[in-house]
């Protein structure tokens, strides 16, 4: 205890010691002959991004001392620097030792410097820039004014993106068909309308560019100029109905130049596609769906249309203009179209086409799964000519997708099968959300080894009541002989409650 007591005595007689002596010797005594002096730093340092650049703004310190202003920045252990002279309270970084600044985060500090001693200031805190690049995010954000180009020989249209308020200027520029330079100015109204016709007739042979320039913040971007890309691309769905016709998984660029007709039966996005078609001047519309009894009236089941109507009237109106183009329209199809003479509706619904039928006496189809509790499916009602009957599984609450399997006895040449679906409006008219949106179709020579018999996997059927579909074959299985059919069913939705039915299944040659 005595040790403690003596310890504690110790510490109050020191203590008391620096009570007595001032701040200033206390300084003194440790910066040795002389006071340390500090220089003045700069204070509100900030940092915006501008075009390939950081601008760095800050306030100076008045210390009279400070001769220059020193800026830093770095990454990693990459730096550089610039000296400035005193007053200066704004510097663009544009490099990095002799290099273009990236996509990335500077560090930057500043400090005074005392040149005459070579003294400088305690660094400000660190601020963190990044310049606006091509790959920033922010200037990535700006669409490319021009979405697709389309020649149609000498004649040039436009898809354009609807105008962005921070887009400052595009200018779209190209050679004329006699060799002289063309530009156009695009705007806000022009890109809006979201299709030009150019009325020079171009040199298609030339590139297509476009210069844009935006604005982020205060800064102006300045884009590189783009040169279009003229090769024929196309809608997802377009691609699907090219392939359902003719088996084109990429659809031919000489096929495409030289078609002067084009079938198109089912409901797609737009007509947008047909600008790929430079001698396009026929357009016939759901010829293909053979529709009975007042079906055509029915919007929803009986009549396919074009989702886009204001591209698809743009794009109608183009090929008339260009090539004299005329629109053959059946059974109310794609009614939304705005009417123009060139648009003619038939009368009479399309017959169905002369084909001759597998003889289907004593054939009938094979069902998997097979009911398990005896219920009727009325497998021959597919071969009875009835369309007011059909074949119709049990309906279940689960789904199940079925299997309808013939056997032709001998193989046969076929070009397709003609496929009815049940005709309700007799007795059930809701109960068509039984009819089947599309059916898979194979063929096998023995029972066991089975190949498609479509282009499409999944080919689409007309489920208007009583609706009667002919699918063909492709021209490979159409260029041999099977012995077997077999069609997949997918169910309908009825309610809660799945359940399908089909009335007719025949084979054609």
């Amino acid at each position: 205890m005595k040790r403690y007591i003596i310890m504690l005595i110790h510490v109050l007689v020191v203590l008391s010691a620096c009570e007595n002596e001032s701040l200033e010797d206390t300084y003194k005594e440790y910066a040795g002959n002389g006071e340390i002096r500090y220089i003045g730093k700069c204070t509100d340092v900030r940092v915006k991004p501008g075009w390939n650049k950081i601008v760095v703004n800050w306030k100076n310190n008045e210390d009279p001392t400070i001769k220059v202003v020193k800026v830093t920045w770095a990454v990693g252990e990459n730096k550089d620097s610039v000296l400035l002279k005193r007053g200066t309270t704004e510097y663009d970084i544009v490099s990095m030792n002799g290099e273009e600044l990236r996509n990335i985060n500077y560090e930057i500090r500043l400090y005074g410097v005392d040149t005459a001693t070579g003294s400088t200031s305690i660094s400000t805190p660190p601020v963190m820039g990044r310049p606006y690049t091509y790959e920033h995010e922010d200037v990535l954000t700006f669409n490319k004014v021009i979405s697709n180009a389309y020649i149609l020989d000498h004649r040039l249209v436009l898809s354009l993106f609807e105008w962005q308020d921070n887009m400052k200027e595009a200018i779209f520029k190209y050679t004329r068909e006699d060799g002289t330079p063309g530009e156009f100015q695009l705007t806000e109204e022009i890109c809006n309308k979201l299709y030009l016709l150019l009325q020079d007739p171009i040199d298609p042979a030339k590139p297509l560019v476009l210069c844009r320039k935006g604005m982020l913040e205060d800064a102006l971007i300045s884009f590189k100029p783009d040169t279009l890309f003229t090769d024929k691309v196309y809608e997802s769905d377009f691609q699907i109905e090219m392939n359902r016709q003719f088996g084109f998984e990429d659809i031919p660029v000489g096929w495409v130049n030289q078609q002067t007709t084009l079938y198109l039966d089912w409901s797609i996005s737009s007509f947008r596609d047909l600008l790929n078609f430079p001698k396009l001047n026929k357009l016939i519309l759901g010829k293909h769906r053979y529709l009975v009894g007042d079906a055509k009236n029915d919007p929803i089941n009986g009549q396919s249309a074009v989702s886009d109507v204001t591209t698809s009237d743009f794009v109608l109106n183009v090929l008339h203009e260009l090539n004299g183009l005329t629109v053959e329209r059946y059974n109310n199809h794609f009614s939304g179209l705005r009417d123009e003479e060139y648009i003619i509706d038939q009368v009479n619904s399309p017959e169905e086409p002369k084909v001759t039928y597998v003889d289907m006496s004593g054939l009938e189809f094979a069902e998997s799964p097979k009911p398990l509790d005896g219920y009727p499916t009325n497998l021959f009602a597919l071969t009875d000519n009835d369309f007011s009957t059909g074949w119709q599984p049990k309906t279940s609450t689960t789904y199940n997708s079925y299997e309808l399997t013939l056997d032709l006895k001998s193989p046969v040449q076929m070009k397709g099968i003609r496929l009815v679906q049940r005709q309700w409006s007799t007795y059930m008219p809701d109960y068509i959300a039984f009819s089947p949106n599309h059916v898979k179709i194979k063929v096998s020579k023995d029972g066991k080894n089975w190949e498609r018999a479509t282009y499409v996997d999944e080919y689409p059927l007309g489920k208007s009541d009583g609706e009667i579909n002919f699918i063909p074959f492709t021209d490979k299985v159409h260029g041999e002989t099977y012995r077997y059919i077999q069609l997949e069913v997918s169910p309908g939705v009825y309610y809660s409650d799945y359940c399908t039915s089909i009335a007719e299944i025949t084979p054609y040659y």
